[in-house]
């Protein structure tokens, strides 16, 4: 987590935690994706976490 200013933070996930929790992502740009998917639709309410990479993994790339 990154304290951007005294107001704000960002929390960053990369495509080395998408390899490292998705077996079935084998390049870096089903690892991109996956990120732009979890950005596009993830739910602020829940966050992302290992899980969401999971299931948006296994949604963009059922059989890899």
């Amino acid at each position: 987590m990154k304290l951007k200013d005294k107001n704000t933070i960002s929390i960053e996930w990369n495509i080395d935690d998408v390899f490292h929790s998705c077996d079935n992502i084998k390049t870096k740009d089903q690892a991109r994706s996956v990120l732009n998917y979890v950005l596009e639709n993830h739910d602020a309410n829940w966050g992302v976490s290992w899980d969401t990479l999971q299931m948006a993994a296994d949604l963009l790339y059922p059989n890899e």
